[in-house]
């Protein structure tokens, strides 16, 4: 480690910590080795890293809050990553960033959750366009608040992964399994140790693994924790088909942490579906062609799913609702009343012309890069 490090460009490595929010775990290794670093990255990353666990702690006692305030109205709420993945992974709070509190609930009891918040001194945050607060009905997955003063962040949740990953669970479940981790003296309940693991691939698939911070949290998951019960793992993940989600996140945190994988798992990690899938997203982690058009992310999901109709599923909603004629349909060709049903085909070619621009024309340039023929 101390001759790699005499060739770093430090300002580059802090540069990539920040943006993967493992800042805290940079400053434990090098400061736990002594590595001799310059004087200027050294006061730098020390600082860093002292303010981000001011934040944890901050967003400790205010997760600590809302949970009374939520206990109070008869909420069953989950703490999922923040504070409480912190204290549990890492026994302290200093080694994880926390940007914001992740917290789910039922469905069935999102508005009173959303009452009970607000009245905790938050408000909806504005939509991407900035045209208003997002409203519950018509978001995907969660409702993200701001509070007013204390400029924390909260996402409240009621499903981990957008509706296109096609990964549904029971909250009742989830709730009658699980455990309560002390936080700042307060028991804060959240998932228990074997479906947060799974809950965790699945939100790492949704974002194509574009964090180096979501693979630690899995390595350290299988280190810090060696008590998890993998034949309920693998059960559980067969029920909620994302069983290849979870060796692609195994393959990860094998390939960058270098952690060891249990032996009730090693040969479905090694499949050749699984390691391939493991290195698109690795190579995509320090370079920015992560995918970004929908279809790369559809053909993605599909094959990080190992059920059939779990594929057929993700499909459908891809397709679905974009072969509805929109505003641009209409705007291309005015046609007669009598007409409007040729406004599906003029759809559908849009569409081809869209999708063979921004994916196929890259894949078949990338293929004309590689030789065909490999050197003797």
């Amino acid at each position: 480690l101390r001759v790699a490090c005499a060739r770093v460009s430090w300002c580059t490595v802090l540069a990539i910590a920040r943006c993967h929010g493992i800042l805290p775990l940079l400053y434990e290794v090098l400061f736990s080795d002594q590595v001799q670093i310059p004087h200027k990255i050294r006061t730098s990353l020390r600082g860093e890293f002292q303010r981000s666990a001011a934040n944890s702690m901050l967003y400790a006692a205010e997760l600590a809050r809302l949970f009374d305030c939520l206990e109070q109205r008869g909420i069953s709420a989950l703490a999922f990553k923040g504070p409480a993945l912190a204290a549990l992974l890492y026994g302290t709070l200093s080694l994880r960033t926390v940007r914001d509190l992740d917290i789910l609930v039922d469905k069935a009891q999102l508005k009173t959750a959303l009452d009970a918040l607000q009245a905790c001194g938050y408000a909806p945050m504005p939509g991407l366009d900035g045209c208003g607060p997002v409203e519950a009905g018509e978001a995907q997955k969660h409702v993200a608040l701001f509070h007013k003063e204390g400029c924390f962040k909260v996402e409240l949740h009621w499903n981990i992964a957008e509706p296109a990953l096609a990964f549904q669970f029971n909250f009742d479940q989830l709730w009658a399994n699980r455990e309560n981790i002390a936080l700042l003296n307060k028991p804060i309940a959240i998932l228990n140790r074997e479906d947060m693991l799974l809950m965790m691939c699945a939100h790492g698939t949704a974002h194509c693994w574009g964090s180096l911070k979501w693979i630690c949290d899995v390595a350290q998951t299988i280190s810090a924790l060696p008590g998890l019960n993998w034949r309920r793992i693998l059960a559980r993940a067969n029920v909620l088909g994302c069983k290849r989600m979870l060796f692609v996140a195994m393959a990860l945190a094998r390939q960058i942490c270098g952690v060891a994988l249990p032996s009730a798992i090693e040969a479905d990690v090694h499949s050749q579906k699984v390691e391939q899938l493991a290195r698109e997203f690795q190579s995509g982690l320090f370079v920015d062609n992560r995918p970004v058009v929908n279809l790369e992310r559809t053909l993605i999901f599909i094959r990080s799913r190992e059920r059939l109709r779990d594929r057929i599923l993700i499909a459908r909603r891809f397709i679905v609702p974009k072969l509805k004629p929109n505003a641009r349909d209409r705007a291309l060709v005015r046609l007669p009343k009598n007409l409007l049903v040729l406004y599906f085909p003029i759809r559908l070619l849009r569409l081809t012309l869209l999708y063979w621009r921004q994916a196929v024309v890259p894949l078949l340039r990338s293929a004309a890069d590689k030789p065909i023929f490999s050197p003797q």
